[in-house]
């Protein structure tokens, strides 16, 4: 009766095991098939961009006095961008260093259709550029937002790294609030998903679907993927494409006041009690401060 017991006892065990793994594999089965329904659903929403243009050649002086000019220079380019929707029009959101140089640009979307495209406007300080292509057909992505990711988040990047057009990888959101870049760039949207050279302008989207960041840079000491990846975070892009939608350009509050650390020794010399706040260096004549 006792062998019985035993035997009955890990019979009951296998049978544990065997539905759990069941139900492991089941999961990720469920798992897996969502990560594809989102990549089919997001691809059609995301472009390839191919630039020409022409780099003007530098001038140097030569060691006997005479100027020296490189001749200039032919450029192609890749790049990625994403299709939004403002005001009922649809427009191509990229990054600003993908056309930078470009004399020429061409969008293909998931259909093959080729387009001419036009520079609505572009912005340096957030590397955010608008382009506009003669159709009003295409899918466009649905905007989510950046303000409530949280680290540790699931994303999805599509992109064309290196020429290879619609090319899908999965990571999480590894930090928020990034500068690395100096300060003409702003925070970022830190992820691990793979970020290659061509990627640049393609989409950051959510588990939903939505788009939640502009892939734009990634760390590396040689120019390959290791895992850190940057991204502007949507609500930025927004605001930053719809004034270069509405007036060609991002209009800038200007302070005019030069500002500095408050460093502990130097409160002490003035006589301060903490270091809270900063220490205005230097105004300048004619602007808001000096009116104010």
């Amino acid at each position: 009766m006792r062998k019985l017991y035993c035997s009955l006892f890990v019979l009951s065990l296998a049978v544990a095991d065997s539905t759990q793994a069941s139900e492991n594999m089941q999961f990720l089965r469920q798992m897996s098939d969502g990560f594809a329904e989102l990549a089919a659903q997001v691809k059609p929403g995301v472009v390839k961009i191919t630039t020409e243009g022409t780099e003007e050649g530098s001038v140097f002086s030569l060691p006997w006095g005479r100027p020296f000019r490189v001749p200039d220079q032919q450029r192609r380019g890749q790049g990625s961008g994403v299709i939004a929707e403002f005001d009922g029009q649809q427009y191509i959101i990229t990054n600003n260093h993908v056309i930078r140089h470009a004399d020429d640009i061409r969008v293909e979307g998931t259909d093959s259709r080729f387009f001419a495209a036009e520079v609505v406007g572009r912005d340096s300080l957030s590397d955010v550029a608008v382009l506009k292509i003669d159709a009003d057909d295409l899918p466009t992505l649905t905007m989510g937002d950046s303000d409530q990711l949280r680290e540790g988040e699931w994303v999805m990047a599509i992109g064309h790294p290196l020429g290879l057009a619609y090319s899908v990888t999965m990571g999480t959101v590894s930090a928020l609030g990034r500068a690395r870049f100096g300060p003409e760039y702003g925070s970022f949207i830190q992820t691990d998903a793979a970020i290659n050279m061509g990627n640049s302008g393609g989409a950051l989207v959510n588990l939903r679907g939505e788009l939640v960041g502009i892939n734009t840079a990634i760390h590396s000491n040689d120019g390959g993927n290791i895992g850190i990846g940057f991204a502007i975070p949507i609500n930025l892009v927004q605001h930053v494409a719809e004034q270069l939608i509405e007036h060609g350009e991002v209009r800038r509050g200007f302070l005019g006041v030069g500002i500095g650390d408050l460093k502990p020794l130097l409160a002490e010399a003035m006589g301060l009690e903490n270091t809270h706040g900063v220490l205005i260096t230097s105004v300048s004549l004619d602007r808001a401060a000096d009116k104010a």
